[in-house]
């Protein structure tokens, strides 16, 4: 899965949710 980059798109926490990259999770603890 593919994490587009929060610069180029609108914080969706229902995204992070669903995801279970680590590197998503640093995201959206931002």
């Amino acid at each position: 899965m593919s994490i587009t980059p929060l610069a180029n798109r609108p914080h969706d926490h229902s995204h992070c949710v669903h995801s279970a990259l680590a590197e998503a999770d640093a995201l959206c603890t931002r």
